[in-house]
């Protein structure tokens, strides 16, 4: 039975019957659906917080499993990039070595792994910065690992012809020089006897008599065997693998441009041809284009105490023969 509403009137001063207007209760009757639209809904998330759906819960188990799987390949990633450093450090480093070979620059071996916008896929992932850190973990095993190879196949190609290229490195004095003293005049600044001035010198001086044989110091094939004003009578062998040797102020040649060569092979005579002042060799040993100290290049003919020997006797500033 629906209860009746009164309402005093001050005029009357009687309570009458009130009728609220319809407006009103819509009113009433839209707030209350509301307010049990929103206790609704709030109860549904606290229950779907608390308790989650069967299909949540896979999802979370699923998330949380790539999430461990997603570790344990960085992980993984970190041990092999682990084992190629050192692989690298005591494997190629050493082997380069034993063999005398160029180390590999470290900016070749790291390598480059792109600016941070190849990740901006993994924005607003859960998971992106583990993400960001695996993908960039694999990326750096990966480049160490392709130069790694890179580096064991070009060492295999360089032992597999060890033999031949160090037999055409240069290694021996180019003139039978059993008395060590009869190096003149060695690499670096020295007084030119003709052009009175102070010049560098790009050799080395054998003193030795017109006529004493010379001898090829490495394998390799005759590039120039000619009369220039400078060197007089030379001849220059090219040694393949970036070496060349000249040998200058020939009395005569022995040799003849395109001939192949053998190490301690005889190409030619003492003289003192060109712009010379005495009878002697000029040697020179250029390496990748640049003429550098042939006193480093006679390990298969010196000792260790013949070694120091002939290196304090290059160092004196003393006169050139040329």
């Amino acid at each position: 039975m629906a209860r009746n509403k009164f309402r005093y009137n001050p005029e009357t001063l009687t309570f009458e019957k009130y009728k609220a207007p319809r407006w009103w209760r819509i009113f009433q009757i839209t707030g209350y659906v509301a307010m049990v639209i929103i206790m609704t809904a709030v109860v549904i998330q606290v229950y779907s917080y608390f308790f989650p759906s069967p299909r949540e819960r896979a999802q979370k188990r699923e998330i949380e499993l790539l999430s461990s799987e997603l570790k344990a390949y960085k992980k993984k990633f970190e041990e092999m990039n682990a084992v190629a450093n050192n692989l690298k450090y005591k494997g190629s480093d050493l082997y380069r070595l034993v063999l005398n070979m160029e180390p590999e620059p470290e900016s070749l071996w790291e390598g480059g792994i792109g600016g941070s916008d190849r990740y901006a896929r993994f924005e607003g992932h859960s998971q992106s910065k583990l993400l960001t850190e695996t993908q960039k973990s694999m990326e750096r095993t990966k480049t160490k690992l392709v130069n790694l190879s890179k580096s064991f196949i070009e060492i295999a190609e360089y032992a597999t012809n060890k033999e031949e290229r160090l037999a055409h490195v240069p290694a021996i004095q180019p003139i039978n020089n059993k008395d060590l003293r009869r190096l003149s005049s060695g690499f670096g600044y020295r007084y030119h006897p003709i052009l009175k001035i102070r010049k560098f010198h790009h050799g080395v001086d054998f003193s030795a008599s017109t006529g004493t044989e010379i001898y090829a110091t490495g394998d390799g094939v005759v590039e120039k065997a000619k009369y220039a004003t400078g060197y007089g009578y030379h001849v220059v062998i090219n040694h393949e693998y970036g070496y060349q040797t000249l040998y200058g102020h020939m009395s005569k040649l022995n040799v003849r441009r395109g001939q192949k060569i053998k190490r301690g092979e005889l190409i030619g005579f003492v003289g003192n041809t060109g712009l010379s002042s005495a009878p002697h060799l000029h040697y020179e040993v250029i390496k990748d284009g640049v003429k550098v100290n042939p006193i480093h290049y006679f390990h298969r003919d010196l000792g260790a105490e013949e070694y120091e020997t002939v290196l304090n006797l290059s160092k004196q500033s003393n006169q050139s023969f040329d």
